[in-house]
């Protein structure tokens, strides 16, 4: 007669709790709640279970109790342009860190084609239980969407002007004074200011702590350059910086740096930073290569990875929102 089959009739990768409880001498009650955060089991019983779960192969099925909990543990993350390499170190960052507590990261991006509805859409068919925005670009329309989907949402190294949704920032500010402050120090005093991409909200912040910075030891910007985050827009300001005398350059970024640096050294035969001092933004890994040794505001890319995760973990609608700012640190190398 057949019976129940036995512990080694269990295939690998094919064990269930019932195979786990009979296996630890339990009941599949007591598996199911030693594998859920939380939820008191006996030391000895845990062991027990721990145990067979080694033994047998066996990994809880997530999405079964995502079904019966009602919490998917997935969390959608909106990213930034991944032209810019520090989008690409923070999304991987946020990535550990949701995995490392226990969350499934999914992400998505805005193209020129994309709808509100459609990224709305996406998160809601895998029932994200929070979203991340981490874009620039990312819109009121689009967290006024998310929102009234009954998707909580978090803002990353950015903030929602009329507060209605928390977010964890660097606070760029402060890093531009320090910035502006360390090109002031070295003798520098035709200094221009690149202004980054316009009504970008951190692009503003920063070039507000730069001017702000100048202010602050009775200077002001021998020039302010309009333009953009990338690589071509430094190259591009390199004309105005050398037509204008400028002997320093704080830079929205450091993409824009290097190609300012490029360019000086390239096109107009100088040297950075013997006729020019440069200081960049970000300390992306290009920032450190010999080429060069760009002095640089770092953002505290693990901290904001971090707090975002936790702020997940212990759940975005328990309290108000709040704006929590993380401090940036002046990196000096050899450009400045």
């Amino acid at each position: 007669m057949d019976g129940p089959p036995s512990d080694a009739a269990v295939l690998p990768g094919r064990a269930t709790a019932a195979d786990v409880a009979r296996h630890a001498g339990v009941s599949r009650s007591t598996v199911s709640r030693a594998f859920t955060p939380g939820r008191s089991v006996g030391e000895d019983a845990r062991n027990r279970i721990l145990a067979a779960a080694r033994d047998l192969g066996y990994e809880p099925d997530g999405l079964a109790k995502a079904l019966i909990s009602g919490r998917s543990g997935i969390v959608g993350i909106l990213m930034g342009e991944m032209a810019n390499p520090i989008h690409a170190v923070l999304h991987q960052s946020i990535g550990l860190h949701l995995q490392q507590g226990g969350f499934i990261p999914i992400s998505a991006q805005i193209g020129a084609d994309t709808s509100t509805g459609q990224i709305v859409g996406m998160f809601r068919r895998y029932r994200a239980e929070a979203v991340i925005l981490t874009s620039m670009h990312v819109s009121h329309d689009l967290i006024a969407a998310c929102r009234k989907a009954g998707l909580n949402v978090l803002t990353l190294n950015r903030v929602v002007e009329d507060g209605t949704v928390p977010s964890i920032c660097a606070d760029v500010e402060d890093g531009g004074r320090q910035a502006a402050a360390h090109m002031l120090a070295t003798g520098r005093r035709r200094i221009a200011v690149a202004r980054g991409v316009a009504g970008s909200w951190t692009a503003e912040f920063r070039a507000a702590g730069h001017l702000d910075g100048l202010a602050r030891k009775a200077a002001s910007a021998h020039r302010v350059i309009e333009g953009g985050y990338g690589y071509a827009d430094g190259v591009a300001a390199a004309q105005t910086i050398v037509e204008a005398g400028c002997d320093g350059v704080l830079c929205p970024n450091d993409l824009f740096a290097i190609g300012l640096m490029d360019t000086l050294r390239g096109r107009f035969d100088l040297r950075v930073p013997d006729d020019v001092s440069v200081i960049g933004f970000d300390d992306i890994p290009m920032a450190d290569w010999d080429s060069y040794r760009l002095t640089t505001v770092r953002l505290p890319v693990g901290g904001l990875a971090e707090r975002g995760a936790a702020a997940i973990r212990h759940g975005l609608g328990a309290a108000e929102p709040i704006a929590e700012w993380l401090p940036c640190r002046l990196v000096i190398r050899a450009s400045a």
